[in-house]
C-alpha cells in the first residue's frame, strides 16, 4: 500500500483557516485519510518551525510566541520521529496537513530538505495549493493588518507602497517554482480562490474532490466559520485607534484623523496588476493552462 500525504501548502487569505477547521473535524477512518496530528493541527505549525529556516525561531519563539525555546529546539529534533510512529500506526495510509505559512516561510535548501525528510516517511507527497489573486488578497490583507495584532494604521494606499516588501506573500511564481523544483510539476495541484473554479462551486467540495473524500461518508462535526472582514467605514476608524494607541506608547500627540483610501480605486489595482502581471502569466502557463480560471494578467 502507498503511504501517501497530501500537503496544502496556502497561499494566505484563500481559505486555509476553513480548509484547517474540516481537516481537524477528520476524525472516521472511513474517509481514508486523517489528519497528521503529529505536524500539529489544524494548522501544521510544528511543520513549518522545524523546516523554515532562519526565518523560523525569530517567528515562532520571539514574535509570536508559539513555542518557547526549548520547545522550539525539541520540535525540530522530534518531528519525524512521531510522525513516522504515527503513520505506521495509523488505521489509513492516507493523510493530509495543511498550513498557510509554508508557501511563503519555507524556501529554498529548507524546502528540499522537508522533501528528504517526508520521503523516509511517506512513499508519495501530493501538494494543494489555492492562490487568491492579488488585488482582493492585498485589500484582505490590508484590513487583517488594521485588526489583527499588528494594530496596523497605515491606508490603504500606505500599505500599498509597502507592497515589494511583502513579495513573499503574492509573487507565487517564485514560490511555486521552488516548490515544483523540488517536488516536480506533476506533484503540485494548484487552483485560483474563486467559486467558479471549484468544484461544485464550493471551496470544500473541492478540497475533498482532491483528496478523494467520497461524499457519502459523515464528516464528522465540521462546522464552516465565516470570516466578516469589516467595511472601509469601519477599518478606518480602528486604523485611526491605532495611531492614537501608538502615540499614547511613545508619548506623542496623535496626529489628526485623515481620509482613508477608497478600496475600489482603479489606480491602485492597476498598480497591482503591473507588479504582478508576469508572475502571474508564469503560472497561468505551467499550473493553469487547462483550468477554467486564471491568474489575472495585464492586457497585452
Amino acid at each position: 500500500m502507498t503511504r501517501r500525504l497530501y500537503l496544502h501548502i496556502g497561499s494566505g487569505k484563500a481559505g486555509s483557516t476553513t480548509i484547517q477547521r474540516y481537516i481537524h473535524s477528520m476524525v472516521d477512518p472511513a474517509l481514508g485519510v486523517l489528519p497528521l496530528r503529529s505536524f500539529g493541527t489544524p494548522n501544521a505549525l510544528r511543520l513549518v518551525a522545524a523546516c523554515a529556516g532562519p526565518r523560523a525561531r525569530p517567528f515562532f519563539v520571539d514574535s509570536r510566541k508559539i513555542m518557547t525555546s526549548e520547545e522550539f529546539i525539541n520540535n525540530a529534533y522530534s518531528l519525524w520521529v512521531r510522525a513516522t510512529d504515527e503513520v505506521e500506526n495509523a488505521p489509513v495510509q492516507n493523510f493530509v496537513s495543511s498550513s498557510e505559512f509554508l508557501i511563503h516561510k519555507v524556501r529554498g535548501r529548507d524546502i528540499r530538505i522537508m522533501r528528504d525528510h517526508m520521503m523516509g516517511v511517506f512513499d508519495e507527497v501530493k501538494i494543494i495549493v489555492y492562490l487568491r489573486e492579488q488585488k482582493s488578497f492585498l485589500r484582505s490583507l490590508w484590513a487583517q493588518s488594521v485588526k489583527g495584532p499588528t494594530k496596523s494604521h497605515l491606508t490603504f494606499g500606505e500599505f500599498i507602497d509597502t507592497i515589494e516588501g511583502r513579495r513573499a506573500h503574492w509573487d507565487y511564481q517564485t514560490s511555486l517554482s521552488a516548490w515544483m523544483e523540488v517536488f516536480g510539476r506533476d506533484t503540485i495541484e494548484a487552483c485560483v480562490f474563486d467559486r467558479r473554479a471549484f468544484t461544485g462551486g464550493d471551496l470544500l467540495t473541492d478540497f475533498k474532490a482532491r483528496l478523494g473524500v467520497p461524499y457519502e461518508v459523515s464528516d464528522g462535526t465540521y462546522q464552516a466559520k465565516e470570516n466578516v472582514t469589516p467595511d472601509d467605514d469601519e477599518l478606518d476608524r480602528m486604523r485611526y485607534e491605532n495611531h492614537i494607541d501608538l502615540a499614547r506608547r511613545l508619548g506623542v500627540e496623535p496626529p489628526p484623523q485623515t481620509p482613508g483610501d477608497t478600496l475600489d480605486s482603479a489606480a491602485y489595482d492597476a498598480r497591482v496588476l503591473d507588479v504582478v502581471s508576469t508572475g502571474n502569466a508564469w503560472v497561468n502557463v505551467n499550473f493553469l493552462s487547462h483550468a477554467s480560471v486564471k491568474l489575472p494578467v495585464r492586457d497585452a
